[in-house]
This record gives C-alpha cells, structure tokens and sequence, in this order.
C-alpha cells in the first residue's frame, strides 16, 4: 500500500498530461470549473478536515495537547480551504458577490484564495507546500522517532511525499510557464499556449489526495496511542 501511494501521483500526472495532449475537450472538461476534479478537491479536502479533527480528539486522550491544537488548525484550515474550492456554496445557492468583494476579487467569486492580496503570495504558499510535502522527510531521518514525537505528526512519510511532489512540480512549471519559454516535447511552456492556469486543478487535487492519506495515517497513530494509554 506504501508503494501504491507512493506511485500513484507519477501514473495519475501521465494521465493527466497524455490526456491533454490527446484531447483538449476532455482535459477542460475534468478542470473546469465546479467540474469532477474540483469537486473530487473539495470532497477530500473536507473529509480530511473532519478527520483531523477525529485526530485531535485522539490526541487528546492520549495526552499529547500541544499536537491536539496543531490537528484543530489543520483540521479548521482544511475545512476553509474545501469551502473555499466551491465558493462557500456561492453557485449551488446562486448568491451574488457584493460589488466590494468585486473590486477585490479576480474570479468576483465569494472566496478567499482569489482575493488580490492573498493571490499574490499563492503561487509562492503552494510551492512551499509542496516542497516541505515533498522532502521533509529526508531530515526527520536524523530526528527522534519515539511513538509520540511531534515530528511524527507533522512531516508527511515518504510514501505520500510524491503527491506534493505533483503539486511542487506543475506550480513549478506555472512559475517557469511564466517568466521564460522553455519547450517540453514539442510545446512551449507558454502561460496560454500548452501551459494554463487550469493546470493548477491536478495539482491541487494531488495536494488534496495527500493531505487526505497524511490525516489518515495519523489518525492511525493517534488511535493507537490513545488505545495504548487507556490500557494501562
């Protein structure tokens, strides 16, 4: 199941990738707006929140508060980010955005993440996101690795560091899409050309994918813990 885990974002990004390149319909289709992969983002996102917060709760039976009030922040975060992928319901409720929100927001959408002042260092969040997804690992080797080490619950295991690698590596090429004009099989990298913004859609679903399989192993630990202390 590890390596199934750790695979999987590498066959789900040739997917993607040969998808767009055979059928442009389709790939708009899957990324679109309010379209399957948002709402596989937001179906995830969200049960990863609740869990988290199942995962405080565990914790806290198991007597470890400072990792119980780190899994209630990830748990109210991850339930903003999934409201925030659908616009707070904005669309399926038909709510019109307020024209101060207008001014302020790129897509006039009820959302935080498309709002000028946060768009600005969104880019930049997501590839840090990634990064730290995708090799923390390597350094918390060398660190402590007792059953209630924080670092435990807070680095991601190797095996589900590749689904932040997918999300490091498209924003990456959004970045570089952006400022150069590289080529990659024949097409240029060209923000609008082979390269668009709706590239940011399996990313954000690979970065959904992961933190939903990082909950669920520390959902784990944290039952076993509290198992453990309750038996003794």
């Amino acid at each position: 199941m590890r390596w199934l885990s750790f695979l999987t974002p590498f066959l789900l990004l040739v997917l993607f990738a040969s998808t767009k390149v055979a059928s442009q319909g389709l790939y708009q289709v899957l990324v679109a707006e309010d379209g399957p992969v948002e709402n596989l983002q937001f179906l995830l996102f969200f049960v990863s929140g609740i869990l988290a917060g199942v995962t405080a709760v565990r914790l806290a039976r198991a007597g470890l508060a400072v990792h119980r009030w780190l899994y209630w922040l990830l748990a109210i975060a991850l339930v903003v980010v999934a409201m925030d992928e659908i616009s707070w319901g904005q669309r399926l409720l038909g709510i019109k955005t307020p024209e101060s929100l207008q001014a302020v927001n790129l897509q006039d959408e009820l959302t935080i993440h498309n709002l000028r002042p946060v768009m600005i260092y969104l880019h930049v969040a997501y590839l840090l996101v990634g990064a730290y997804g995708a090799f923390a690992w390597l350094p918390r080797m060398l660190l402590v690795k007792t059953p209630c080490s924080i670092w435990r619950f807070v680095i991601p295991e190797w095996y589900v560091s590749s689904w932040f690698g997918f999300l490091f590596l498209v924003y990456g090429l959004i970045e570089l899409a952006q400022w150069v004009q590289p080529t990659l099989f024949g097409h240029h990298l060209v923000i609008g050309h082979f390269i668009t913004f709706r590239d940011q859609e399996p990313a954000e679903l690979a970065l959904a994918a992961g933190m939903f399989i990082f909950v669920m192993v520390n959902l784990r630990r944290a039952s076993d813990l509290c198992r453990h202390r309750e038996s003794v």
